[in-house]
């Protein structure tokens, strides 16, 4: 049982695990000075006390490694999840563009399309669009926070075709460039030269 233990220990990640390994086999070696001194303990009637006090003490010796990280584990899932549940909101946020939401409802009242609405209208019906640096421009400029920089980017697929979308949003001050929106041009550009799509 030591020696299937210690192979299936071996599997895990040895970067790690090192820590864990080593106190793993303390643990076992402990457990195997403890099971022999029970090793000459009676046996009681109808069974083998002794095999079954040593299994019962090194399954409670494993047991006690395995949990002893969970409550670490369960604190950094809790901190981990809030975190990924703030971002999901703030990109929510962007796409709906807070703040800017006046200026949007006036580009709708006007006629013209708003710039993720025209992307929508451009690309092939029902694909994806892989948006690029959506946080771009957040709380970059103090209390101004322009959505995604005021210029949206990404890849999508038009007739079939993979192609780089670039869009600039005039609803975020109407349609002015800020130095990271140039930035957000740049790289888009740049990664679709680099891939070769239109």
């Amino acid at each position: 049982m030591r020696k299937r233990l210690l192979i299936n220990l071996s599997r895990d990640t040895k970067a790690t695990s090192t820590n864990h390994y080593h106190t793993f086999v303390s643990s076992l070696n402990n457990t195997k000075r403890w099971s022999s001194t029970t090793a000459g303990a009676p046996s009681t009637a109808g069974g083998d006390s002794t095999s079954s006090s040593t299994e019962e003490g090194t399954f409670s010796n494993v047991l006690q490694l395995a949990t002893s990280d969970v409550e670490p584990f369960n604190q950094n899932f809790e901190q981990m999840s809030q975190r990924v549940e703030l971002l999901n909101k703030t990109v929510e946020d962007i796409r709906n563009g807070i703040g800017y939401e006046k200026y949007r409802a006036l580009q709708i009242k006007s006629g013209k399309l708003p710039a993720r609405e025209r992307i929508t209208a451009l690309l092939d019906p029902g694909s994806p669009f892989l948006e690029l640096s959506p946080l771009a421009g957040w709380k970059m400029y103090g209390k101004d926070s322009p959505p995604a920089g005021g210029i949206i980017t990404g890849i999508g697929w038009v007739h079939s075709i993979p192609c780089m979308i670039i869009a600039n949003d005039s609803s975020v001050k109407g349609g002015t460039y800020y130095p990271i929106a140039v930035t957000k041009h740049m790289r888009a550009q740049k990664i679709a030269a680099q891939n070769k799509i239109p």
